[in-house]
């Protein structure tokens, strides 16, 4: 009897893992049972596979860290492309007095700059909008920086989308201060908006006080 039990369990070896009267002893989604015979047409685990292939998780490694470097390097990339001076954040209590005050627009004028990088969108558009009436070519730098900004106040009900952005505000003021225009719009695709954004710097260069020597 015990030889013809081992028999049929060599000639039928999914009855080890796949015994009716013991339906608890199969592991599902891992292939074997636990008597560590491997069932039949049960495909090997995603890991597994892995663990066998040392090479391909070596190359997934290798692409996981290239890639956090890129990001990094953008990062870095995207900081010192600012032209401005770096400026501390405000928060709206301490930015609110400059942005309504009724008289000496330009003693104000450094408060609203760190208005334009402040924590709360919608007065960094407020910020970049009260440079139309009050800004100087002192502020060029600050609004071509915020030109860059990507982010929009949501649920803001203006006649225009863009007016919700900061980076549209920071182009009207650039066109009122500078009388001039490089068909910048708050709504175009990165690569054209970033291109737009070089030729304002290269205004700036040509319009700036020379240092003296």
């Amino acid at each position: 009897n015990l030889h013809e039990s081992q028999s049929t369990n060599q000639s039928n070896p999914r009855s080890v893992c796949a015994s009716s009267e013991e339906p608890s002893a199969v592991i599902p989604h891992a292939g074997i049972c636990e008597g560590g015979v491997e069932q039949i047409g049960v495909p090997t685990s995603i890991s597994e596979k892995f663990l066998r292939n040392p090479t391909l998780v070596c190359r997934i490694l290798c692409m996981k860290t290239i890639a956090l470097i890129a990001l990094l390097m953008c990062s870095i990339c995207s900081a010192a492309d600012r032209i401005s001076p770096k400026v501390d954040l405000i928060d709206p209590e301490e930015l609110l007095p400059a942005l309504q005050a009724k008289e000496d627009f330009r003693t104000h004028a450094a408060t609203i700059r760190r208005g334009l990088v402040g924590s709360q969108m919608t007065y960094r558009a407020y910020s970049a909008k009260w440079f139309i009436e009050h800004g100087t070519i002192e502020d060029v730098p600050f609004l071509i920086d915020a030109l860059s900004d990507d982010s929009m106040h949501e649920g803001a009900n203006y006649p225009l989308a863009g007016m919700a952005t900061t980076r549209y505000w920071a182009n009207v003021a650039l066109i009122v201060i500078c009388k001039t225009s490089y068909d910048y719009q708050w709504d175009s695709t990165e690569g054209k908006r970033e291109y737009s954004i070089s030729l304002w710097k290269q205004h700036l260069d040509r319009i700036k006080p020379k240092d003296k020597d």
